[in-house]
């Protein structure tokens, strides 16, 4: 059985920091240290999707939160908006309460926004059609089609909490029309 290799275009560099508390009283505010790498990543003109008490992005879509600019289902938006988008920025919830399944009108089992292959599919060719950078702030390091992993950020926080993976995907090839 022979070795698995990868070549040296396929290396990411992943370099751990410790994240430090999250900004503000809303659940899933971004940590300062996340946020200042945010900051110096993004570039106008910038969406966030499942912004909540963020203010980073031109646009900030989030079905509740006072600081959205746009305060809809994620899902919803993405079927109907038709702007191009030099970066996407999301930090999708990894699960919901039932309160706010409701609220959305999911059904009251679906806890997961990302258990949905079709909320997937219409995601993933949202930023296909409309994106060239994805920064994606979650406990998964995804990898939609046409996207290449630029780099990479592990943030802990330590003890027994869960890892959060930053991922910058960068458009490789044509837009998908």
């Amino acid at each position: 059985m022979g070795a698995f290799v990868l070549s040296e275009e396929e290396l990411i560099e992943v370099k751990p920091e410790f994240m430090g508390i999250q900004n503000g009283d809303y659940p899933g505010a971004f940590p300062p240290k996340v946020e200042d790498r945010i900051k110096k990543v993004v570039a106008s003109p910038c969406l966030h999707l499942f912004s909540g008490s963020s203010k980073i992005g031109d646009e900030r879509i989030d079905w509740s939160n006072t600081n959205a600019t746009i305060k809809m289902n994620v899902f919803d938006f993405v079927k109907h908006d038709n702007r191009d988008w030099n970066f996407i920025l999301l930090d999708p919830p990894y699960a919901m309460s039932e309160r706010n399944v409701e609220a959305l009108g999911y059904d009251r089992h679906d806890t997961f926004p990302w258990s949905s292959k079709k909320r997937r599919d219409s995601f993933e060719l949202f930023i296909q059609q409309h994106a060239e950078n994805v920064l994606w702030f979650d406990i998964i390091s995804p990898r939609p089609p046409g996207f290449d992993k630029y780099k990479t950020w592990l943030y802990m926080k330590g003890g027994y909490s869960t890892v959060r993976v930053l991922t910058w995907l960068k458009r490789k090839g044509e837009r998908l029309i």
